[in-house]
């Protein structure tokens, strides 16, 4: 429809939310029914929005004094309004696709922009071997959010491969992530350290499967050591991986994998051979 995505960090402080929805200028803001009342703590703040849409059955009564007379729709109830079929626009591949700003900087966050063009190689770039090989038969599990640097990118190249994807929603706690993981069998998984070590530990009590699991991805510091504990059943031959991403430039700038201890390559280990073996990488 030729807007630009602009994904709101729900875990800033209300002054910080307020500032880049002001500094981004939005005009529409949609939001989960579970996630009103975080929004109802700036909502008389933002004198550029025009419409709240409200995804859910949930109470939004929170957000209807909002001071500039926006009103307040229902996501459901705009798409029944709506006829099949759209009159896409023809947009410049270099125009701005969406945006995010940055968290624990110095000072207000900072907004970056990102074109068409390069979220579009970025989805190429993470179907690569090189990377993270996504195809159609994966099942890609984004547990970091969208609003940091657009979830790596991994949903585009999801949707470009045709891969199925896995959206934990607020279960963001390891014994969640872990039944997830276990019912759905995810292939890839994307987190931050925090969260895996979340479920090393938590795999350290409890007897966990990871099996399903052929590779995963990490970022914003040092990935853990190992991607599963000695109490789980885990993949054959994994490895990890280090890598670097600021929220300035595309998702996935540069990757590099190193080997688990426990796997070396040899002429008759799944690397060499050809099969496939578990990798972990941070982005």
């Amino acid at each position: 429809m030729g807007a630009v995505l602009h994904t709101l960090n729900i875990r800033l402080f209300p002054e910080q939310l307020s500032h880049i929805i002001n500094h981004a200028d939005d005009q529409v803001v949609i939001v989960d029914d579970t996630l009103v009342p975080l929004l109802a703590r700036v909502v008389g703040e933002l004198p550029a929005v025009e419409a709240f849409v409200v995804v859910g059955d949930g109470d939004a009564s929170a957000l209807e004094g909002n001071g500039n007379g926006a009103p307040v729709l229902r996501y459901r109830d705009l798409l029944d309004a709506e006829e099949p079929g759209f009159a896409w626009p023809d947009l410049d591949e270099r125009s701005a696709a969406s945006m995010c700003y940055t968290s624990g900087t110095t000072g207000d966050p900072k907004g970056v922009v990102y074109s068409h063009r390069s979220t579009f190689l970025h989805a190429m770039a993470v179907q690569s071997a090189s990377m993270v090989g996504i195809t159609e038969a994966d099942r890609v599990l984004t547990i970091v959010p969208m609003f940091h640097v657009n979830a790596w990118g991994l949903p585009y190249g999801a949707f470009l491969s045709g891969a199925t994807l896995h959206m934990p929603g607020p279960f963001m706690q390891p014994e969640h992530l872990v039944k997830f993981i276990e019912a759905e069998r995810s292939t890839l998984a994307s987190a931050v350290p925090t969260i895996w070590n979340g479920i090393l530990a938590h795999g350290e009590q409890h007897e966990i499967d990871l099996s399903s699991l052929r590779a995963g991805t990490s970022g914003g510091a040092a990935a853990p050591g190992s991607p599963a504990p000695t109490t789980a059943t885990r993949p054959r031959g994994s490895s990890t991986a280090a890598g670097c991403a600021p929220a300035t430039s595309a998702p996935s700038t540069t990757a590099a994998s190193s080997r688990s201890p426990t796997a070396p390559r040899t002429s008759s280990s799944p690397a060499a051979s050809g099969s496939p073996r578990s990798s972990w990488r941070t982005t």
